[in-house]
């Protein structure tokens, strides 16, 4: 069976992403507007929101009920106004392009219509002249002439004027051509303009919600994983066998001199002497514990027992065993 585990790094790079994706949402009328007041609390909104999410999921799991509740309230209204914000930004935006893109349209299709009817009154004129000669009632018709003329050098300017139009902007030319799309289908009644503006209204709103609920799936998911990669570094290291350096040996006291293999207790050295008694005293308690207990003391309580420094009492303890 395949086991699914997520990156923690990735998923975060991912969170990173739909964030940075709010964000713009949020913001993309600031080279409008400027940075105002709305701008800095939509911010400081999808930074609780992204919070209160991931703290959530982690008070549910823990079956910290009223906690999660409250949690998940506040990543639901702040969910609610990130959503709103962003599409609400995002449609007029989208709105402000669209009317951009039809005011520069607007003078081409002007141009197009005065061609258009320079063509139309051009055709008139040839056929008026072709209908007086045809009768005969004319054989020069100097005024018909005349206004074939004109309504060529009309035909002419019109067309320079076309010429020199910008060329058309598409405007929503995606939903414009899924509205066509769902139009050729039998069941579908609504006309085409009416699916553009319900499209219109849609896509912002999807967008936002698939960055919003990124954001908080994303970072819960990878500081998740994160938290359980340090948990477990923490516990392999802490069953981890610790390894004590072997204590070096104390050098035997001096032997006594040839000539005087029956020195007295008092003439030993001072030093020797207290090193004798400490280990004397170590031994001693670790026979006693041994005996008692059934097992070896902890250094803590050879410590206690003989009052010796903790280097000193360990030493003679790992000697004595």
């Amino acid at each position: 069976m395949t086991t699914y585990t997520p990156s923690g790094y990735g998923a975060i790079a991912l969170g990173a992403l739909c964030s940075a994706g709010t964000a713009a949402y949020l913001l993309r009328d600031i080279q409008h507007t400027g940075l105002t007041l709305d701008h800095a609390l939509a911010i400081i909104v999808l930074i609780v929101t992204i919070g209160a999410g991931v703290m959530a999921t982690n008070a549910l799991k823990a079956w910290h009920l009223v906690e999660g509740g409250v949690l998940v309230l506040i990543a639901a209204l702040g969910g609610y106004y990130c959503l709103s914000s962003a599409a609400g930004r995002s449609a007029e935006a989208q709105q402000t392009s669209t009317l951009t893109a039809q005011s520069h349209n607007g003078g081409r299709e002007r141009a197009q219509a005065a061609y258009d009817q320079a063509v139309a009154d051009l055709a008139t004129a040839k056929a008026k002249l072709q209908a007086e000669r045809d009768a005969k009632r004319c054989s020069i018709c100097k005024r018909e002439k005349l206004a074939v003329d004109d309504a060529q050098k009309a035909v002419d300017a019109a067309d320079a004027k076309l010429q020199d139009a910008p060329a058309p902007v598409p405007v929503n030319v995606k939903n414009t051509n899924l509205a066509a799309l769902a139009t050729l289908f039998p069941a579908v009644t609504v006309e085409q303009g009416t699916i553009v503006k319900a499209l219109n209204l849609i896509d912002p709103n999807v967008v936002a919600f698939i960055l919003e609920v990124g954001d908080i799936a994303f970072w819960h998911i990878g500081l998740a994983r994160i938290a359980a990669r340090r948990r477990r570094r923490l516990e392999a290291k802490a069953l981890a066998p610790v390894v004590i350096a072997e204590a070096p040996a104390l050098p035997p006291p001096p032997a006594p001199p040839a000539d005087r293999a029956d020195v007295d207790e008092r003439d030993e050295l001072p030093a020797h002497r207290k090193q004798r008694e400490a280990r004397a005293k170590v031994v001693s308690f670790v026979a006693a514990y041994r005996r008692e207990h059934g097992r070896e003391p902890e250094p803590r309580e050879v410590r206690a027992a003989t009052g010796l420094p903790r280097a000193t009492a360990w030493r003679y303890q790992r000697a004595a065993v």
